[in-house]
């Protein structure tokens, strides 16, 4: 049976549209079987899209360097840039932010960052037209050439209450992993931060918080001065001590426990008010 009039004006108007819009969306094809009209959609990788292909240059302290360039190549990997020309110039300004948080956060506050991507720099206005300017078959190159500088070390690592004159718990340094002359990395001013807790919570002080944490940066001697404000809180205290359950649950206890009844009432050294890390004997 033949298509009805209606039905093949709708056909043209579709295929029409489907013609127009083939410039910018890829793929598509109308189909008309017998009396049915169907319409099918096939969307595949944009004939168009533009990609872009970094290299990373590194002079000054080698090992930041192999971590430089392992991370542009994992963030392409992870979210490879490609598309119109608007978003290859943002991909490549967004790895030139995350190479320079990956310097600050290692201790090389003095890092320089060249980042030019089709032969202009990646913040001038010019580089999005030197990207259209490129045949879109073309990759998009983007350098970056960085100087990483000297590492910035610990100065000084101070741990303050934050009321001042107010008491602190004992804290061990050494347990710490951080200490003056090492270089200011902020992964380990964090771990450092954690463990100070750690050990405040260690001794009763469950409520314990860091009120703030300063990090003051001297380019004139390349050191970092660190210091810590925490906010111990009260001492958490043992309660009563008191034991429940059912009439009918057994009371003796295997002869290989040390959790008799009289080490559990003659032999325990908690009381009522005592701090929380005391246990009773063989607890």
């Amino acid at each position: 049976m033949g298509m009805g009039p209606a039905r093949r004006l709708i056909a043209q108007a579709l295929a029409g549209g489907f013609r127009r819009a083939a410039s910018w969306l890829p793929g598509l094809a109308l189909a008309v079987a017998g009396t049915g009209l169907s319409i099918m959609l096939f969307v595949g990788p944009d004939a168009g899209a533009r990609t872009a292909d970094f290299s990373v240059a590194v002079t000054g302290d080698e090992a930041m360097g192999k971590d430089l360039r392992e991370l542009v190549k994992t963030s392409e990997k992870e979210q490879p840039s490609s598309g119109e020309a608007i978003a290859i110039l943002q991909m490549a300004q967004a790895r030139k932010a995350e190479v320079a948080t990956a310097l600050r956060s290692r201790g090389f506050y003095d890092a320089s960052i060249v980042a030019t991507i089709a032969g202009q720099p990646v913040d001038d206005p010019a580089a999005f037209d030197a990207i259209q300017a490129q045949p879109e078959s073309q990759p998009v190159h983007v350098n970056f050439t960085v100087e990483t500088g000297p590492v910035y070390k610990i100065a000084t690592l101070d741990i303050e209450p934050a009321v001042p004159g107010a008491p602190l718990p004992a804290i061990d340094r050494t347990k710490l992993n951080l200490a003056p002359g090492q270089a200011a990395d902020s992964a380990a001013i964090l771990a450092a931060q954690a463990a100070v807790l750690e050990q405040m919570r260690a001794q009763s002080y469950a409520l314990a918080a860091l009120n703030k944490r300063e990090v003051v940066v001297d380019h004139a001697t390349h050191e970092v001065h660190v210091t810590y404000f925490f906010d111990e809180g009260p001492p958490a205290k043992m309660g009563a001590v008191s034991f429940a359950g059912s009439s009918n649950a057994r009371t003796r206890l295997p002869v290989e426990s040390s959790m008799t009844p009289k080490n559990v009432s003659a032999e325990s050294t908690v009381r009522p008010d005592d701090a929380g890390t005391k246990r009773p004997n063989g607890v």
